[in-house]
């Protein structure tokens, strides 16, 4: 009897202590979806079963950042190529100021909701219908631990796209899987000297200065 997808997600990686930044953010995507697929145990469709990633060129499957994603590269493989959607900020306070610390210092806060999509590309439709429909559920399933090892205020499946041709080769089917997720940036200013005190005009007019 089924009792749910299991916890397979790897301890956080230290890049989450940067907070979330779109390559940090984009790397991490790649990593879990690697994890994914490189287990045939981890798959849930049995038709993706001989579709298992390992590293280097022999894979048969290409996990990647678009930015770098190229058909003549990925030759007849599938491919997931991840990419940055855009990123909103949103104020939660005036000035998005927070309070003072204990000693004094000015605390600051602010709201953010971005997304990415998983480009799941074949060379027939049937296929990336199949990749589509995996993607979006481990991303449905293991949202709630997506979101802790992120460390994401919010995490979920927003979105699978309509079916189309890949604009970058004509011969590619394409299916996208969004995802959308928020998190709070939080930080304190220790002001010790006044911004611009050491600022001079000459420095910032440098040819008006020097007639």
């Amino acid at each position: 009897m089924s009792t749910g997808p299991e916890d397979r997600t790897d301890r956080p990686s230290d890049l989450c202590s940067l907070g979330p930044r779109p390559l940090v953010l984009t790397g991490l995507f790649c990593t879990v979806l690697q994890q994914h697929f490189a287990d045939v145990n981890n798959i849930e469709n049995p038709i993706l079963r001989t579709r298992i990633w390992t590293s280097g060129e022999s894979s048969a499957i290409a996990i990647l950042d678009a930015m770098v994603w190229d058909a003549e590269r990925t030759a007849q493989r599938p491919s997931l190529a991840i990419k940055r959607g855009d990123w909103h900020a949103t104020k939660l306070t005036i000035g998005n100021q927070a309070g003072t610390t204990a000693d004094g210092h000015s605390k600051y806060v602010k709201a953010w909701q971005g997304t990415h999509t998983c480009f799941c590309i074949g060379k027939t439709p049937a296929e990336v219908e199949v990749f589509a429909a995996e993607v979006s559920r481990y991303f449905m399933h293991f949202g709630p631990l997506l979101r802790a090892t992120f460390d994401l205020y919010t995490f979920d499946l927003a979105a699978v796209g309509t079916m189309g041709l890949l604009k970058e080769a004509s011969d590619r089917f394409v299916v996208p899987v969004t995802v959308q997720y928020s998190w709070v940036d939080e930080w304190v200013l220790r002001q010790h000297v006044p911004l611009l005190k050491s600022v001079r005009l000459s420095d910032v007019f440098p040819e008006l200065m020097a007639g």
